[in-house]
């Protein structure tokens, strides 16, 4: 089985993931029901998100139906979603052009703001966010040639350096680490 292209859209053209906090609440839901349908990638574009899951069609109907209602409220979305747009991967030429496609929407929209690529699981299949690991093992089953080196160019790196900064920036990487959006809340 080689899977399904989901794209879901805002109507009304509502944008998605504008601020940090947005994108991390995106990513979060999509991470928290993903597992279940074999979820190896996903990407925030301005206006939509990209969801690969290795399942079958009824599993890729369930899991952007459950990402969509997850989101309306939170990102005040008052028109809800248009149909989602849900394709079958042909080959596996067309999954692994898939998987990078759906991973590469920061670059693809050029949306400075999510250099980090929060708005994807690149950071879970980097190692740098825990909630989605399970992505890095859907990944390594499914992609064995997609290797590190891969997915940094994604990323637009060619290494990652770590950086030491100033204190007050680990309430910030905690927060990107959980894919949470802020600290306050229950």
């Amino acid at each position: 089985m080689l899977g399904y292209h989901i794209r879901i859209r805002p109507r009304n053209s509502d944008h998605l993931g504008t601020t940090r906090q947005e994108r991390r609440l995106v990513a979060r839901s999509v991470l928290l029901r993903g597992a279940r349908f074999k979820l190896v990638s996903f990407g925030l574009g301005e206006q939509h998100l990209h969801m690969y899951p290795i399942c079958d069609r009824d599993g890729a109907g369930e899991l952007s139906g459950q990402v969509s209602s997850s989101l309306i409220k939170p990102l005040k979305l008052e028109g809800g979603f248009e149909k989602p747009y849900i394709e079958p991967l042909k080959d596996m030429r067309h999954a692994y052009n898939n998987f990078s496609y759906t991973l590469g929407q920061e670059a693809r929209h050029n949306i400075p703001a999510d250099r980090a690529g929060e708005g994807s699981n690149l950071p879970d299949l980097l190692g740098f966010r825990l909630i989605g690991a399970y992505t890095l093992d859907n990944t390594r089953r499914y992609f064995p040639k997609i290797d590190r080196a891969h997915l940094l160019n994604l990323l637009g790196r060619r290494e990652l350096i770590p950086a030491n900064g100033p204190m007050d920036a680990i309430v910030d990487a905690g927060l990107a680490a959980t894919a949470l959006p802020s600290i306050s809340g229950s």
